[in-house]
C-alpha cells in the first residue's frame, strides 16, 4: 500500500484542533484516512470514487447465506465473498441484530444485487440508506414494504408470508439463493423450484420464472435452490394452495412494492439508527460518546468511517459530533449511523482489522458492508431476436415483464413474435440490458410504428429504443426522472424523435427537420454513441446527430410511455431483433460546394456523414502542403453550410478542403 502524509487540519467543532491524517491508497480511486484527534479519537474513513461502476456496495452474511446458523466477524465474513470478478477490497460491520449467538434476527431492511433479502416492514421504525443503479444514495425514514404477492398462471394470486424467513405451520415462503444453498426446511409440505428469475427482485417489479419442478412428500424437505431461481415453499393450506395452482412449465409471477418510489431501482439497502446528516443539515442530535459506524456520502464519494470508543486511547463520539466531522472534515452531505459499539469494525483486505473493537476483540456479526471490485460491462455483441422460445438475453424490466407473444404483421426477418414493453396500468415501462459502465456502442431494434390519429384525442403512446440510460430506467418519464438518448416514436402524431431526456424532458435533436411516419409498420430505430457524437438512425440511414456529453456511459433497451387518459388503449411498445454492439464508424469523404455572396464572403455546403468532424482549410493557391485551419464542423446534418466572409478582401483565389476528424 502506497502511503504519504496529509498534515494537520484545523476542526470548527468541539475538538480543541485538529490532529494527523494518513491516507494509504487501496485501490485506484479508494482510500483510507486514519484521523488521530486529540479527544482523543481514532477515526477510520475509506474513502470510495462515486464515478467509478466497477465499485459496487454488497451485502455479507456469516457462512455466506442469510440463513447461518451462527455470528461472524467481519474479517471472517468478508473473504467468503472473494473472487475472480468480486474483489473485496474493504469492509465494516451493518446492521443491527439479534444478540443470541444463532438468531439469525436482523432488524430492518435488507437489499443486495439480487434484490429484496429482507423486507421493510419488520422493522419501520428506522431509517433505511439506499444506493441505486444511478449511483447515487438516499435516506428515508418510515417506510414499509407489503407483502409480495404471488400470481400463477392460472391467475390466482397468493400472499407470500414468510419471506426469506423460516417457513412456520401453514405459511407460505419464498426462497432466493442468498437464503443458503438449500431451502433448510424440515417437515414435509410442497416445494415449487423456479428457474430463470428475472432478477432483481426490486420493489414495484413484476419478477417472473418457469417451474421446473414440483416437490411433495419426503422429496418436499430441505431442497436445493437453483442458481438463477427461486423456491416456493409450501406446509399445511399454503400447500394446498401450491399444489392446486401450479404445473411444471407453468411461468409465474412474484411481486412487491414499498411506500417511497427512491427504493425502486434500489441494489443495495440496510437500515440504521442515526440518521446524521440530510443534504449537510444535522437530523437526530444525539449526545452520548460511543464507538461509532457510519456510512456517508456526497456528490462524489461514497464514505465508510469507523470511530473507536470506550477505551483511553479514544473516547468515541456522539451523534452531534459524527454530523459535525463528517460535514466538515470529511466532506459528506448525507449519512447514517449504523449498529456500533462494540460491533464497529473496519477490515481491510491484506491488512485485517484495522480499528480497536471496544470489546477488545473483533465482535460476531449478522452481516457486513463489503466494497467490492466488481466490474460488469458488457461483452459486445448483445442479441436477442425473441423467438416463440422466449427473451434470451438477461433483461431487467422496470415494473411489467415484457413478455413474448406472437405478432402481426410480422417484422423484416422475424418469426412472428415480439416483445412488448408496456405498463397495463398506464404510465411508463421499459425493459434495458448491458451494464452502466457500458460507454461506446450501438443500440438497434426493430419498432412497430403503429399511427393512431383515430385515438389522438385521448393521448399517445411514445414508442422506441434508449442508450446510455443512467441507471433510473424510466424513459421518458418526469416522475421516475428518465435520463438518456432514446429514438422515438409518437403514435397520435407520427413524429419520430431523436431525444435527448434529462429528467422526463426532452430535447429533441430532429425537431428543426421533422420526420414523420403516418403510415403504420415495421422500421428500423438505431442510436449510435460514440464520444460525443450521439447519431439516431432510421432502416439503416442517419437522420441527424448532436455532440453532446450528457451521459457517457449507460444502460441500453426498449423504452415506453402511455400518455392516453383511457388504458383500453394501451398496446407498448413492440420490438423485435433487438441488438448492442459496437462498430467501427469510418466517415464518408466530405465533398464540398462553393457559392460566392455579395460582398466579401463565400458560402460552402460541405455534404459529409452525419455524426462525423470535419476540418475546413483554406489556402489561396494550388498547390500547397500549407492549408490554414478555418473551424471544424460537426456533422449535425448533411448538408452543412459554413460561411467564410473574409477571404476575398485579402486574396485574388480560395482553395478550400475537409478533412475528416478522428
Amino acid at each position: 500500500m502506497l502511503k504519504h502524509w496529509l498534515g494537520l487540519l484545523v476542526l470548527p467543532l468541539c475538538l480543541a484542533s485538529a490532529g494527523a491524517v494518513t491516507t494509504e491508497t487501496l485501490a485506484p480511486g479508494v482510500y483510507h484516512d486514519m484521523y488521530v484527534l486529540p479527544d482523543p479519537n481514532i477515526v477510520h474513513v475509506i474513502r470510495i470514487d462515486l464515478s467509478r461502476p466497477e465499485y459496487k456496495l454488497q451485502l455479507g452474511f456469516p457462512q455466506r447465506q442469510r440463513n447461518y446458523t451462527a455470528k461472524e466477524g467481519v474479517s471472517v465474513i468478508s473473504p467468503l465473498y472473494e473472487a475472480a470478478n468480486n474483489h473485496v477490497i474493504a469492509a465494516v460491520n451493518g446492521s443491527y441484530f439479534n444478540v443470541a449467538p444463532t438468531d439469525p434476527g436482523i432488524s430492518g431492511m435488507l437489499v443486495d444485487a439480487s434484490g429484496y433479502v429482507q423486507l421493510a416492514s419488520y422493522d419501520t421504525s428506522r431509517a433505511r440508506i439506499c444506493f441505486n443503479d444511478a449511483r447515487t444514495m438516499t435516506i428515508e425514514q418510515n417506510n414499509s414494504s407489503s407483502a409480495p404477492t404471488v400470481t400463477f398462471a392460472n391467475g390466482t394470486s397468493a400472499n407470500i408470508t414468510a419471506y426469506m424467513m423460516a417457513r412456520a405451520s401453514n405459511s407460505l415462503a419464498c426462497y432466493m439463493t442468498t437464503w443458503g444453498a438449500t431451502t433448510g426446511t424440515t417437515n414435509q409440505g410442497v416445494e415449487v423450484v423456479v428457474s430463470n428469475v428475472t432478477y432483481p427482485i426490486k420493489p414495484g417489479k413484476q419478477v417472473s420464472g418457469v417451474v421446473t419442478s414440483i416437490r411433495t412428500g419426503t422429496a418436499s424437505i430441505d431442497n436445493a435452490i437453483p442458481a438463477g431461481g427461486m423456491v416456493l415453499s409450501g406446509q399445511g393450506t399454503a400447500a394446498t394452495t401450491l399444489s392446486a395452482n401450479v404445473a411444471v412449465g407453468n411461468r409465474i409471477y412474484l411481486q412487491t412494492a414499498i411506500s417511497t418510489p427512491d427504493f425502486y431501482w434500489c441494489n443495495f439497502a440496510l437500515s440504521g439508527n442515526g440518521y446524521l446528516l440530510s443534504n449537510g443539515v444535522p437530523v437526530q442530535p444525539g449526545t452520548t460518546l460511543d464507538p461509532q459506524t457510519v456510512l456517508a456520502w456526497n456528490a462524489t464519494n461514497i464514505f465508510f468511517m469507523t470511530v473507536d470508543g470506550r477505551q483511553a486511547s479514544s473516547i468515541g463520539m456522539s451523534w452531534n459530533d459524527l454530523a459535525t466531522f463528517l460535514r466538515d472534515t470529511v466532506g459528506a452531505t448525507d449519512a447514517l449511523a449504523l449498529d456500533s459499539g462494540g460491533s464497529t469494525t473496519m477490515w481491510i483486505n491484506g491488512e485485517g482489522v484495522v480499528n480497536s473493537p471496544s470489546d477488545g476483540s473483533e465482535r460476531a456479526v449478522a452481516d457486513a458492508i463489503m466494497l467490492v471490485n466488481n466490474p460488469t460491462g458488457s461483452v459486445f455483441p448483445l442479441q436477442d431476436n425473441f423467438t416463440a422460445a422466449g427473451r434470451t438475453l438477461n433483461w431487467d424490466d422496470k415494473f411489467k415483464y415484457s413478455a413474448v407473444s406472437s405478432f402481426s404483421p410480422i417484422a423484416p426477418g422475424g418469426d412472428g413474435y415480439v416483445l412488448t414493453v408496456k405498463n397495463p396500468s398506464g404510465g411508463m415501462d421499459s425493459a434495458r440490458v448491458g451494464d452502466l459502465s457500458d460507454t461506446n456502442y450501438t443500440v438497434q431494434a426493430q419498432i412497430y410504428c403503429e399511427y393512431r390519429s383515430n385515438v389522438a384525442g385521448n393521448g399517445y403512446e411514445s414508442c422506441g429504443i434508449f442508450a446510455r440510460d443512467n441507471g433510473n430506467q424510466a424513459f421518458t418519464s418526469g416522475t421516475y426522472h428518465g435520463n438518456c438518448y432514446a429514438m422515438i416514436y409518437r403514435t397520435d402524431t407520427g413524429q419520430l424523435q431523436a431525444a435527448k431526456v434529462v429528467g422526463g424532458a426532452i430535447t429533441d435533436f430532429l425537431a428543426s427537420r421533422a420526420i414523420y411516419i403516418r403510415t403504420s409498420g415495421w422500421h428500423t430505430f438505431a442510436i449510435r454513441c460514440y464520444g460525443s457524437a450521439i447519431v439516431y438512425l432510421l432502416d439503416g440511414s442517419p437522420v441527424c446527430a448532436a455532440n453532446d456529453t450528457a451521459f457517457g456511459r449507460g444502460y441500453c433497451g426498449i423504452g415506453y410511455q402511455s400518455q392516453f387518459t383511457s388504458i383500453s388503449n394501451i398496446h407498448g411498445t413492440r420490438a423485435d431483433n433487438f441488438s448492442a454492439f459496437v462498430e467501427s464508424i469510418v466517415p464518408n469523404p466530405a465533398s464540398l460546394a462553393i457559392r460566392l455572396a455579395a460582398g466579401p464572403s463565400a458560402s460552402l455546403t460541405i455534404n459529409g456523414s452525419i455524426g462525423a468532424t470535419y476540418r475546413l482549410e483554406f489556402s489561396p493557391i494550388l498547390p500547397t502542403t500549407h492549408w490554414t485551419p478555418l473551424t471544424n464542423i460537426f456533422m449535425f446534418f448533411t448538408p452543412s453550410l459554413y460561411v467564410n466572409g473574409q477571404w476575398t478582401t485579402n486574396y485574388a483565389a480560395g482553395f478550400y478542403r475537409a478533412v475528416s476528424v478522428p
